[in-house]
C-alpha cells in the first residue's frame, strides 16, 4: 500500500489524477445544472432591475461621546 505521495508508484498517481478530474467535472456539472435551473423564465425579468431603498443610518456605540457608523 502506498501511504505517501513521495514513494507512490505511477499507478497511484494516475488514480489520484483520474479521481480529481472526475470530481472536478462533477462539481462543474452540478454548478451548471444549478445555474440553469435558477434561470428566469422570461427575459423581462432579467431586464427589470431590483431596487433597494436605503434605510436610516443606525448608530452603534458604547459611550455617548463615541459613535461608530
Amino acid at each position: 500500500m502506498n501511504y505517501s505521495l513521495v514513494t507512490a508508484d505511477r499507478r497511484t498517481h494516475i488514480k489520484i489524477v483520474v479521481l480529481s478530474l472526475v470530481l472536478g467535472i462533477g462539481v462543474v456539472l452540478a454548478g451548471i445544472g444549478t445555474h440553469l435551473r435558477d434561470a428566469p423564465v422570461s427575459t423581462s425579468a432579467v431586464r427589470a432591475p431590483t431596487l433597494v431603498k436605503a434605510e436610516k443610518a443606525t448608530l452603534f456605540t458604547g459611550r455617548e461621546t463615541t459613535a461608530i457608523r
